[in-house]
């Protein structure tokens, strides 16, 4: 993973209303980034087209974020999460990220990311996420972070079933509960 340094704590607060936008090969390489991205990330257009979008992934967001997001975004999905990102001069700035990817005759050609402001209540609950994903305690699925089972999967998976499997599966779980409560 790339390590973005220095760092420092002087913060870059995204104003209202502000919207980065940038295009990227399949490669993650800048091809287009519209002005407010240039002013947020202190890079020049010069400096950050044909640069790896990585160019502003600050050090604190652990790797699981972006493996989860190149994943989602390779698979064919849409991807959103809050991200700190890292300014040229070692400043960061937080956003909303939201990466789609963009097609041609059917095939993924490239990704847009549009990021935007947020709030500190959204900070400060990405920083715990980011602590626990750190920690082993959660993880990051298609821009959601989880902790402990999580049952998403199995439901969506349930309800792609045809009708009469899925009232068989009812039944027998309703004919099971009892056991599952009153098991020893």
């Amino acid at each position: 993973m790339r390590n973005n340094q220095p760092i420092t704590n002087e913060e870059f607060v995204i104003p209202e209303g502000m919207t980065l936008v940038s295009k990227t090969d399949l490669n993650g390489i800048i091809l287009e980034c519209n002005d407010a991205f240039e002013i947020s990330s202190g890079f020049s257009r010069d400096e950050l087209i044909g640069q790896p979008h990585n160019i502003v992934r600050h050090p604190d967001v652990p790797e699981a974020v972006f493996e989860d997001m190149w994943n989602t975004l390779n698979a064919g999905f849409p991807w959103t999460q809050i991200v700190k990102n890292r300014r040229k001069d070692g400043g960061f700035y937080w956003v909303r990220a939201d990466a789609t990817p963009l097609y041609s005759n059917n095939k993924i050609t490239g990704f847009m990311s549009v990021r935007s402001r947020v709030e500190r209540d959204e900070i400060s609950a990405t920083e715990e996420a980011y602590k626990a994903i750190k920690q082993g305690r959660a993880k990051m699925k298609n821009g959601r972070v989880t902790r402990g089972l999580d049952f998403l999967p199995i439901f969506n998976s349930f309800f792609k079933l045809n009708p009469p499997l899925q009232i068989t599966i009812l039944v027998a779980f309703l004919y099971l509960i009892p056991y599952i409560i009153y098991a020893d």
